[in-house]
């Protein structure tokens, strides 16, 4: 039994009559309606409610318990499909998908973490708050891609613009070392600042770059030996 077909949609009034046959018959189907009625109330009851016993768009949610539809019973070919906000999703694997417009980071209010920021464009690894390396599309520095290392009020830039590349120190120093040897090779390598100095902080300055007018093949040598000296000593010259 799956629908209650059998019975008809309103149970007559009892007939106006003395007549016993009449009243007999209408008893008798009174009574058949009842047992109908009963029978289909106790399929419904003992759990046997299928579709056939619901009427079309007649469940609404509020008469729904919860967490008593499983995934298992949800088939949907896009997520789309369900309005809702996910809510805190702590487990699980998203494969094969596109992202947009999200901030991603590998952890929440806690240190070391790496984030990915949708509103300023960049990335970011995180030491602590105030020491961190950030690569960005562009900075109020240079309207260019960026990679900018932080550590308190000292920034350092690495930046390419045109056809320079940039290395800044801003608020610090800057050092290239190398245990064995550092290179520098190109067309022309220039040497800018108000004191250079090489060898462990011997300037430059003190090199005699400018000499007199020699007067004889004697002083041109004592100045050439004295330069020879200077390079030597600075390590310029082996």
């Amino acid at each position: 039994m799956s629908q209650w077909n059998q019975a008809p949609t309103r149970i007559q009034a009892p007939p106006r009559t003395e007549d016993i046959k009449v009243l007999r018959d209408f008893v008798a189907k009174l009574t058949d309606i009842v047992a109908i009625i009963s029978k289909d109330l106790d399929f419904i009851i003992n759990g046997n409610l299928d579709a056939n016993n619901i009427r079309a768009n007649s469940i609404e949610t509020k008469n729904l318990k919860a967490g008593s539809v499983t995934a298992d019973k949800i088939e949907v070919n896009e997520l789309s499909a369900i309005t809702a906000n996910l809510g805190h999703i702590i487990s699980g694997l998203i494969e094969s998908v596109q992202i947009f417009g999200a901030y991603i980071a590998t952890s929440q209010n806690s240190y070391p973490r790496a984030e990915m920021s949708n509103t300023e464009n960049l990335f970011r690894a995180f030491r602590s708050p105030y020491e961190y390396v950030e690569m960005a599309a562009n900075d109020n520095v240079a309207t260019a891609p960026i990679l900018k290392l932080v550590v308190g009020s000292s920034h350092s830039y690495l930046m390419q613009i045109g056809n320079t590349l940039n290395v800044i120190g801003a608020g610090g120093n800057v050092t290239i070392d190398g245990d064995l040897t550092v290179n520098l090779r190109s067309e022309k390598v220039n040497v800018i600042g108000d004191e250079v100095k090489i060898n462990n902080g011997m300037s430059l300055d003190s090199i005699p770059w400018t000499f007199g007018t020699p007067a004889n093949l004697s002083e041109l040598t004592t100045q050439f030996v004295t330069l020879i000296s200077y390079l030597r000593a600075t390590n310029i010259l082996a």
